[in-house]
């Protein structure tokens, strides 16, 4: 379910300090989405340590407004 646009976006929007004050239509935009499923694209879920790998639900790489990319895990 955080894997759609809409929803990652309203979440994105109340939440995180950069997106506070937009639109979430306006939200979307810095989002990678699949326009034929509404859903966002995918990072790596896996993180090599050296006991192991965690392995998580989601992860998504959404660009901020000031232009720079960030991971959201």
């Amino acid at each position: 379910m955080i894997s759609n646009a809409d929803v990652l976006a309203m979440l994105l929007k109340d939440f995180i300090p950069e997106f506070q004050g937009m639109d979430y239509e306006e939200v979307k935009n810095y989002l990678d989405v699949n326009e034929d499923t509404n859903t966002v694209r995918e990072g790596n879920t896996e993180i090599r340590i050296e006991e192991g790998c965690i392995i998580m639900d989601s992860a998504f790489e959404i660009k901020v407004p000031d232009g720079t990319k960030r991971s959201l895990r």
